[in-house]
C-alpha cells in the first residue's frame, strides 16, 4: 500500500474495517487470543505482514509474538522512549524502512510494545498510518486490561470465599428481605443444617423455630440502633450434650448503607475452657512468683549462717564441715533456681525492662569464658569471629545471661569432652551467635519441647546432669525481647548447634577485630 494509492475513499473504508475488527477484540476470552487476533488485524486489515510484540519483564526484553521475517527487535532505549510518548511513533530501521512503535497501555498498566515494520523513512510516515496502529494497540490494551480486571475480581471472589470458610465460627448473612444470602461450613456443622437448603430461603422457614425466634429478637435489637448485639443460646444437637452458643449480630454494611444483617455464632464452651486454661496459667505464674519471693528471705539467712560457720570452722570436725559444704552447695543451687524462676516470671508477664547500650559481642563472650570454664574442664571453648563484627544495641546483662546459658549447656551436655566452638558473624541486617558442641545431642522428637518450662530430656545420659529446664526458655524469651530469634540443630551422638540471630541496629559501625 502506497500513499498515492490511498485515496480518501479507500482510507475511509480501511478505517471502518479496522474499527469493526478492533471492536471484536472485546469478545476474546484470553490474553493470548487477544494478541493473536490483534496481529491478524494488523496483517490482513492494515497490510503490515512484518511485526513483533515485545514486553519487558525483570529487566529483560521478551518477544511475545513475531512474524517469520521480523528484523532484530528494537533496543530497550527505543522502546522506553516509545512508551514515554503514550502514542504510536516512528523510529529508524534501515534504508527504505522504519519502525512504527505503539505502546499497549491502558489504565496505567503496560502490556508491551507493538513494533511494526513500515516502508519508507520515519520522517515521512503519514499521520493516518500512526493513528491506525495506535487505534489497534489501544483497543487491544483496553481488552487486556478488562481481562486482567476480571481475573483480579475472580481472584478476590475466591479469596473472599476462602476467608468465609476459614473463619472458626459460624457465619450467616441475611438480605434486607430476610433471605439467607451466605453461610459457611461452620454454621452448617454447628446446627446440623445444609447450605443447599438455606441459601435464598427466608430464615424463618429455613432455620429451626427456636433459632429463628432468637434471631427475630437479635435483628430487632440491631435495627433499633444498637450496632452490635450479643446473646447466649443453649443448643442440643441430636443425642450430644447441650452446649452454649454465643450469637453476635451486626449490620451488613454496603456502599450505600446497610444491606442486611450479619450473624456470628461461636461455641462458648470451648472459649470458656480456653479462658480457664489461661486463667490457670496466670495463677500458676503468680504462685511461682510469690513462692520464689517468699523463699528468698529464709534462703538468704541459711546461706549467711552457713558462711559464718564456715568462716570459723576451726572447732568443727571434718564431718561437720562436709555437712556445711553440702548445705552451702544446695543453697546456692536453690538460689540459682529462684533467680531463674523470678527472671522467667518477669519475662512472661512482660514486665522485664530493656536497657540497651552498644555492646561488642566478641568482648562479652571473652568475658564469659572464664566464668563457665569450670563446668567441664574436658572442654576448651574456642571463639571464631568471621569478618568485621558490628557493635549491637543490646541489654548487656540480659545478653550475658543468653551467652552464659548457652555455653553452660554446651559444656554440661558434653560429659566426654570434645570441642565447643563459638562463632560470631554478621550478614545483612542480622548478627549471628552460634554455640556448637560435640556432646550427646538431642533426639528429633524433643527439639520442639526444649523451649518449654521445666522440660528436660529424660534419658540415662542426662540423668546425672544438673539442670532445671529453665535455661533455654529464658534464652528464647531474652532473644525475642531483643527482636531476634533462636534456632537449634542437633542429632543424637553428634552434638548440637544453637544459633541466636540478632538485628543489627541502624547506624552501627563495624568494629575492628
Amino acid at each position: 500500500m502506497t500513499d498515492a494509492e490511498a485515496g480518501t475513499g479507500a482510507l475511509l473504508d480501511q478505517f471502518l474495517r479496522l474499527s469493526a475488527d478492533a471492536r471484536r477484540l472485546r469478545a476474546c476470552a484470553t490474553e493470548d487470543v487477544v494478541l493473536d487476533c490483534a496481529l491478524l488485524i494488523l496483517r490482513d486489515t492494515l497490510g503490515y505482514p512484518s511485526y513483533c510484540l515485545l514486553r519487558e519483564a525483570s529487566g529483560d526484553l521478551r518477544t511475545l509474538r513475531a512474524s517469520p521475517d521480523a528484523p532484530p527487535v528494537p533496543s530497550r532505549t527505543l522502546l522506553g522512549w516509545a512508551v514515554q510518548q503514550h502514542a504510536a511513533v516512528g523510529a529508524p530501521l534501515g534504508v527504505g524502512r522504519c519502525w512504527i512503535l505503539a505502546p499497549l497501555d491502558a489504565g496505567g498498566e503496560s502490556f508491551g510494545v507493538l513494533a511494526v515494520v513500515a516502508d519508507g523513512p520515519e520522517s515521512g510516515l503519514p499521520r493516518y498510518r500512526l493513528q491506525m496502529i495506535e487505534h489497534l494497540a489501544s483497543e487491544a490494551a483496553w481488552t487486556l486490561a478488562q481481562l486482567r480486571g476480571r481475573e483480579r475480581m475472580a481472584s478476590l471472589s475466591d479469596l473472599f470465599h476462602h476467608v468465609l470458610e476459614s473463619v472458626p465460627h459460624g457465619l450467616l448473612a441475611l438480605s434486607r428481605d430476610d433471605r439467607i444470602v451466605a453461610c459457611n461450613r461452620n454454621f452448617e456443622f454447628l446446627f446440623g443444617l445444609r447450605r443447599v437448603d438455606l441459601l435464598d430461603a427466608p430464615y424463618r422457614e429455613a432455620l429451626p423455630k427456636p433459632l429463628s425466634e432468637l434471631l427475630d429478637g437479635l435483628i430487632a435489637s440491631t435495627l433499633s440502633g444498637r450496632q452490635i448485639v450479643d446473646q447466649e443460646f443453649p443448643l442440643r444437637t441430636g443425642d450430644g450434650p447441650e452446649v452454649v452458643v454465643g450469637f453476635s449480630t451486626a449490620l451488613l454494611q454496603g456502599e450505600r448503607g446497610p444491606e442486611g444483617i450479619l450473624l456470628l455464632c461461636r461455641d462458648l464452651e470451648l472459649s470458656r475452657e480456653v479462658q480457664k486454661l489461661r486463667d490457670l496459667d496466670v495463677m500458676k505464674t503468680e504462685f511461682v512468683h510469690t513462692v520464689s519471693h517468699e523463699l528468698k528471705t529464709p534462703l538468704t539467712a541459711i546461706l549467711g549462717g552457713t558462711e559464718l560457720l564456715l568462716a570459723d570452722a576451726a572447732g568443727l570436725s571434718s564431718e561437720q564441715r562436709e555437712v556445711l559444704g553440702f548445705i552451702e552447695e544446695g543453697g546456692r543451687r536453690l538460689q540459682a533456681l529462684i533467680t531463674d524462676l523470678l527472671d522467667l516470671s518477669r519475662l512472661e508477664s512482660g514486665s522485664a525492662v530493656m536497657e540497651r547500650v552498644e555492646v561488642y559481642l566478641p568482648d562479652l563472650v571473652k568475658e564469659m569464658l572464664p566464668v563457665v570454664a569450670p563446668i567441664n574442664p574436658r572442654c576448651a571453648p574456642s571463639l571464631d569471629v568471621a569478618g568485621p563484627f558490628p557493635h549491637l544495641l543490646l541489654d548487656r546483662e540480659k545478653m550475658r545471661q543468653i551467652v552464659q546459658n548457652l555455653l553452660s549447656n554446651a559444656l554440661k551436655y558434653s560429659p566426654e569432652g570434645g570441642a565447643v566452638r563459638i562463632r560470631l558473624s554478621a550478614r545483612g541486617a542480622w548478627a549471628s551467635f552460634e554455640v556448637s558442641d560435640q556432646g550427646i545431642g538431642i533426639l528429633p522428637e524433643h527439639l520442639d519441647r526444649i523451649w518449654e518450662k521445666f522440660y528436660r530430656v529424660d534419658s540415662s545420659t542426662t540423668a546425672s546432669i544438673e539442670g532445671t529446664g529453665l535455661g533455654l526458655p529464658i534464652v528464647k524469651h531474652l532473644v525475642e525481647l531483643h527482636g531476634g530469634r533462636v534456632e537449634v540443630e542437633s542429632a543424637p551422638g553428634a552434638g548440637s548447634t544453637f544459633r541466636v540471630l540478632l538485628p543489627i541496629g541502624h547506624g552501627a559501625e563495624p568494629a575492628p577485630l
